[in-house]
């Protein structure tokens, strides 16, 4: 991770010129020894011994400073065990009892939960509804919060969302006075239809605004995670082709883990659910290729989608995303009672009538 990632690392301009022109980056410092990197650093040309002695004393001083601020912003200072953690978790309500009973407790605070599946299947409907369930009195499982929705696609459904609020008011008589009564005025929406907006809101505007309503937030809830970099990456036609194409999907990768490193940093900073919304393709395969290294066997543990499934999907972003997020819920269409079948049928001037 470069250093204008972690802008709350205080480095002189020096400093900072330094290490990016030497190709010093945080995993540098937190891997290697101080003198190492001190040395990749190098000394100005033409100093007396004494002022090198001296610079190479204070470069190290420098380095062991700078790498104490990385390991500060980057890796967490509680070595807690797995079952205390669990233990302190804390959940928000998906809004429907026996949906939070097979998630644990709901979703996670301080953590990425993904929602993939294809059109259709409710996607945005769950991303709405937690836009309500955020603002929901704690005594419901809600956060009594306001949320910040960011859409890729289309805006939010005002209309959707009064209907929800109003659904959950019948649901909780009793409580009626405990839920929101203006809930659109507790969600801040804001629609990126590019990826270099999508960049520049979450990055620069997004940490400002939780910065000024610090403990007021909720939530953050992406509606689709997927939809800005597959029109970035995936829709364009070069004349290079498969160079040019591996090229995009490096730089893809890295912008998701940038992406996925600063989402569980908001996330753990501001105690909030990120929550996403996700989509998929459909998965090709030959079915010749049933090795256990293929693509298609072992994205069926990744995915969330079986080889012997009726139309099997694969979640967008890849394996990069998918090791990024925390908990995968895969929503998916069935089909029950509908097999296959042949009808004959004839049209005329009657209509179509089965023969």
């Amino acid at each position: 991770m470069d250093f204008f990632s972690y802008p709350e690392i205080k480095l002189s301009p020096n400093e900072l010129v330094a290490l990016e022109s030497n190709n010093i980056y945080t995993f540098d410092l937190i891997t290697s020894e101080s003198h190492e990197v001190a040395k990749r650093i190098g000394l100005s040309v033409g100093k007396p011994s004494f002022l090198e002695a001296y610079a190479n004393v204070y470069q190290r001083e420098s380095v062991d400073r700078i790498t104490q601020a990385v390991i500060k912003q980057t890796i967490p200072t509680e070595n807690r065990s797995a079952h205390v953690v669990h233990e302190g978790q804390r959940f928000l309500t998906t809004g429907d009892g026996n949906l939070d009973e097979l998630l644990g407790g709901g979703v996670p605070l301080q953590h990425i939960t993904e929602f993939v599946g294809e059109s259709g299947v409710g996607k945005s409907q769950f991303m709405t509804q937690f836009c309500i369930t955020t603002q929901l009195p704690t005594s419901l499982g809600g956060l009594a919060k306001e949320v910040v929705y960011i859409s890729t696609e289309s805006g939010l459904a005002t209309s959707r969302a009064r209907e929800i609020c109003a659904g959950f008011k019948t649901k909780y008589p009793h409580h009626e006075t405990l839920l929101p009564l203006r809930p659109l005025d507790n969600i801040h929406v804001v629609v990126c239809p590019d990826l270099e907006l999508q960049d520049h809101i979450l990055y620069y505007q997004l940490p400002v605004l939780l910065k000024q309503k610090k403990g007021k937030i909720g939530s953050i809830v992406i509606d689709s995670v997927a939809a800005n970099y597959r029109a970035e990456h995936e829709g364009r036609t070069t004349s290079n082709g498969a160079d040019k194409r591996a090229g995009d999907m490096a730089v893809r990768t890295k912008e998701l883990t940038r992406f996925s490193a600063h989402l569980r940093k908001l996330a753990v900073e501001f105690d909030l659910a990120v929550i996403v919304a996700n989509q998929v393709s459909d998965r090709i395969s030959n079915g010749r290729d049933q090795s256990v290294l293929s693509l298609d066997h072992q994205s069926q543990w990744f995915g969330g989608w079986k080889m012997s499934e009726p139309s099997p999907k694969l979640p967008a972003l890849g394996l990069v995303w998918a090791n990024a997020v925390h908990c995968r819920i895969a929503l998916k269409k069935v089909r029950n009672g509908y097999g296959d079948g042949e009808i004959g049928y004839s049209i005329g001037v009657d209509g179509v009538k089965s023969v």
